[in-house]
């Protein structure tokens, strides 16, 4: 009977130990992974975001289907800009290749984009305000255009853009938002 009590004994010790050697390695292995998440001092995470900028129109906007935002020499415009086609569009279908005698042409090495182009996006909040998105840029100056349903270009205005950020760190930068703009649509 004794060597029963000291075997049980023995196991119970032993499951203590498995226990305790669990813990510990799971304990370890979080500690370990865990500072997969933490930021190292100086170094950065991975960053991406949009900075915002509001533009309010005043004065005759009902005029005003479209607004385009240009920095930099790039434009972009909302989508309301061009109107859809009466007709449908003409669908034409291509010839099938023969994979056997096709020969692609040899094609020269295009020349690396020297600068990227910011993305835009807009949404018209009401008729007369527009939130513009762009990529991490943070333009000092913007041209601001009102266009028409046709397209006519109802008033063009440079604007001076004040961004405070609005997220993220000093270090790393993050998102920012310039103060609203306003902009006067003549009658």
């Amino acid at each position: 009977m004794p060597t029963r009590v000291h075997s049980g004994l023995l196991w119970l010790a032993g499951m203590r130990n498995v226990r305790r050697v669990g813990f510990t390695g799971a304990l370890l292995l979080s500690v370990a992974l865990s500072g997969c998440t933490l930021v190292t001092p100086g170094v950065c995470p991975a960053i991406a975001w949009f900075n915002r900028a509001t533009v309010n129109l005043t004065g005759n906007v009902d005029d005003v289907a479209a607004l385009e935002f240009c920095i930099d020499g790039m434009c972009a415009a909302s989508t309301d800009v061009q109107p859809l086609p009466d007709e449908p569009l003409p669908l034409t279908t291509l010839e099938p290749i023969d994979l056997q005698t096709f020969s692609p042409a040899p094609r020269e090495a295009s020349p690396l984009p020297t600068a990227v182009p910011p993305i835009f996006s807009f949404i018209r909040t009401n008729e007369s305000t527009w939130r513009i998105a762009l990529d991490m840029a943070a333009p000092e100056t913007a041209t601001i255009r009102a266009l028409s349903s046709t397209g006519d270009v109802l008033v063009e205005h440079e604007v001076a853009l004040d961004w405070r950020r609005v997220g993220g760190s000093e270090q790393c930068g993050g998102p920012s938002e310039a103060a609203p703009v306003s902009v006067e649509i003549p009658s």
